[in-house]
């Protein structure tokens, strides 16, 4: 029997968002976004309530289940030390390390301001799908 082997897909996600509420007319949201295969769920399951945070949904027309995790507290002192421990291998590394930079302006509170915006909005635009690496001698991952 030829049996697949999947692994889970994420992504930190940085959502920018209008907003009335807040002083510059946008509000920040960060996200830790965790998809596996929906027999995969008790995985899922276990890690919320080791976390005791997120929540986990099924993706309609698909075999997938997500775990979002959003609250920004549990992110900054629960996973981000995590990961500082347990780092991240490839490029998802380098996400994260744009992800921590941006915590640490949320967690100054310079996110309120216009200044904080526009540096969050400019690392956010070279993260994920719109990462873009010169590769050279010195270019490492580990």
């Amino acid at each position: 029997m030829n049996r697949r082997i999947y692994s889970g897909e994420g992504c930190f996600y940085v959502n920018i968002y209008k907003s009335k509420e807040h002083k510059i007319g946008y509000g920040i949201a960060l996200q830790i976004i965790l998809g596996q295969h929906n027999r995969d769920r008790l995985l899922l399951e276990k890690i919320v309530n080791i976390l005791e945070s997120g929540k986990i949904y099924e993706r309609k027309n698909s075999n997938t289940i997500v775990l979002t995790i959003s609250n920004f507290k549990d992110i900054y002192i629960k996973l981000i030390p995590f990961f500082k421990e347990y780092k991240i291998r490839g490029i998802k590394y380098f996400n994260f390390e744009d992800f921590c930079i941006i915590a640490e302006i949320i967690k100054k509170g310079n996110h309120t301001k216009l200044e904080g915006l526009k540096e969050i909005k400019f690392i956010k635009s070279n993260m994920n799908k719109k990462r873009i690496f010169i590769k050279g001698p010195s270019f490492t991952v580990k």
